[in-house]
């Protein structure tokens, strides 16, 4: 029998960037969450969460490992992130990463950058059906200055860079010293890639009815079906970000034609 698993992850909070908190997080992964068990078939047990300081590098990668160990044709399996992206260097080229709980731009061991997940998707059964939601941005070009404390509106979901690392990132830039970025990674391998913005846009953190989500993981989770396609469903998220007078944000979803043409679940549960 073909199973199901899901890693959630979500971080409102991060240990070493007390300044810089976000607030849609950890409630973008209960609504997925719930999201699974009503409408797609997962049970309890097939949703693991990790929200705060229990996102740790370490945790997260541990968590992938068991998310697609051993997985079978015929399995599913979502990876959803919520959260801060940024850019580092390391190996002299600047690099896209996702920012976990432990996070410090001065201790390479936190990263998870691209070349990280490349390690840890490759070799998935080709027969096996696995998404990634990333409703973080992943661009040196974005806005860095996030609101004040106490303001109110949406925020961008990508963490302020040092000044002096941003001057190595742009010089980097200049001299094409960047690595491959994360949607370049996932093209080669068997899965699929939704995420909330393009390169050089920023992902909304924000209020929906008094209550914090992520405007990505909002209307993707309010547009999901058991017959759209991946494409279908993005065309839609898109359309409903545009209607909510969100700015400069427009989802993609990447990977082989394939899965793409596939909705996000299928098989026994799904309505």
């Amino acid at each position: 029998m073909a199973s199901s698993r899901a890693l959630l992850v979500g971080l409102n909070t991060f240990k070493n960037f007390p300044d810089n908190p976000l607030k849609g997080c950890v409630n973008d992964v209960t609504d997925m969450a719930a999201y699974l068990k009503t409408k797609a078939g997962f049970g309890v047990r097939d949703i693991h969460e990790l929200t705060n300081e229990k996102a740790t590098a370490n945790a997260i990668a541990s968590g992938i490992k068991t998310l697609l160990k051993d997985m079978q044709a015929g399995d599913r399996a979502i990876f959803h992130f919520s959260g801060h992206g940024t850019q580092v260097m390391q190996g002299g080229k600047a690099h896209d990463t996702i920012v976990p709980y432990d996070f410090d731009y001065d201790k390479s061991f936190t990263y998870m950058t691209d070349q990280t997940f490349d390690g840890l998707f490759a070799g998935i059964n080709s027969r096996a059906h696995v998404v990634w939601v990333a409703d973080s941005c992943h661009s040196g070009n974005l806005t860095r200055m996030l609101p004040r404390e106490g303001a109110q509106g949406p925020m961008a979901r990508h963490l302020p860079i040092p000044a002096a690392l941003q001057a190595q990132i742009d010089h980097a830039i200049q001299q094409n010293l960047v690595a491959p970025q994360i949607r370049a990674i996932v093209d080669k391998l068997n899965l699929s890639l939704l995420t909330a913005c393009k390169s050089g846009e920023e992902a909304e953190d924000s209020v929906f009815d008094g209550r914090d989500n992520g405007a990505f993981t909002h209307f993707l989770i309010a547009n999901l079906s058991a017959k759209a396609s991946l494409t279908e469903v993005i065309a839609k998220v898109t359309r409903a970000i545009t209607a909510a007078k969100i700015e400069d944000q427009h989802p993609e979803v990447r990977g082989v034609d394939a899965a793409k043409s596939h909705p996000i679940f299928y098989g026994e549960g799904v309505k």
